[in-house]
């Protein structure tokens, strides 16, 4: 294996030589800050700013509950799929498993301390569905499953999607209310 120096981080120009010389397309050389910033909140989607209605950035929101929204990292499958299957079964988790296949990454996770309270992914069952999503049953009557169904539905408009199919809605009211959702017949 080879061996990869450290730097300091004063050291810019030597890193930037270093990744020059060994091959790497340096995008920071390309892209003026405003882009690369851009570039950056949208593929760290945990950073890009929520409405305040979603309840986690302002008062009694998630975030001052310790409550974090965010895009699950493809390192985190085995944690996150393992989760799901203890606490809802393995029909979701298999489920699941599926968002990790997707590039971006279609699930959303829901932490406390670190550890995982609720998950909610998108475009795992078919393209342009909502679900599976859930949250651990003491942890409901937060706003948690909201911010996750939000959050979801924030990342499939940024994808293009017009609408969303919540395929097999349990609680079709919960759907009504939050998002004006209908029910397909048939």
């Amino acid at each position: 294996m080879a061996e990869y120096p450290t730097f300091a981080a004063n050291q810019h120009d030597d890193i930037l030589a270093f990744f020059l010389a060994n091959g790497f397309a340096v995008i920071e050389s390309s892209m003026n800050a405003a882009d690369l910033r851009y570039l950056n909140d949208f593929v760290d989607r945990s950073t890009v700013e929520r409405p305040d209605e979603w309840g986690v950035t302002k008062g009694h929101g998630l975030l001052q509950q310790g409550i974090v929204i965010r895009t699950a990292m493809p390192y985190e499958k085995l944690e996150t799929v393992d989760w799901v299957e203890t606490t809802f079964g393995d029909g979701w988790a298999g489920e699941c498993d599926v968002a990790f296949s997707n590039q971006p990454v279609s699930c959303f996770i829901a932490t406390e301390a670190g550890a995982i309270v609720g998950f909610a992914c998108y475009d795992s069952t078919c393209k342009d569905f909502f679900g599976p999503t859930g949250v651990a049953e003491e942890r409901r009557g937060r706003g948690i499953g909201k911010a996750l169904f939000l959050s979801c539905l924030h990342a499939m408009a940024a994808a293009g999607y017009a609408y969303a199919i919540v395929g097999g809605a349990g609680p079709t009211e919960f759907y009504e209310k939050t998002v004006g959702a209908t029910i397909i017949e048939g």
